[in-house]
Formats: structure tokens, C-alpha cells, sequence
């Protein structure tokens, strides 16, 4: 375990923006009701916020469980 990361938790400052991306995201999928393109989506967000210190993989599983436990369709 990082002793300057406790647990692991990342940054308040790289939690903010992802949890307005998905926000946007899962507002564009209901309102389009089109399934997330997981894959596509956490590719895009990775693009456009680099600096939150995560992984397309890792933001991927975030957007597929976000929406598993919102009932939003996901294509993996």
C-alpha cells in the first residue's frame, strides 16, 4: 500500500471530472437510448482527462459497473 495513497482512493481532484464524464455519458445514453460502447467511451474519456492516473481497462470496468448498477445497456 502507497503510504502517500491510503487504500489506494485516488486524488479528489481526478475524482471529480470522471464523475462528470460518466455523468455525461449515462445522460446521452438515456436520453439516445443506445446502448455504452464501454470500450469506445473509456477510450475517449482516457483521451480527453489523461491526468486522472488510471487505465482505459480500469475506467472501462468503472463505466460497466456504473451502468450495470443504473440498469443503462452496455456493449462490450
Amino acid at each position: 500500500m502507497n503510504k502517500g495513497n491510503p487504500g489506494g482512493v485516488p486524488p479528489s481532484g481526478s475524482v471529480a471530472p470522471l464523475s462528470l464524464a460518466m455523468q455525461q455519458l449515462f445522460v446521452r445514453a438515456i436520453t439516445s437510448r443506445e446502448p455504452i460502447d464501454a470500450t469506445a467511451e473509456a477510450a475517449r474519456i482516457f483521451r480527453e482527462l489523461p491526468l486522472l492516473g488510471r487505465t482505459v481497462d480500469e475506467i472501462r470496468r468503472e463505466i460497466v459497473a456504473a451502468a450495470i448498477a443504473r440498469g443503462i445497456p452496455i456493449q462490450l
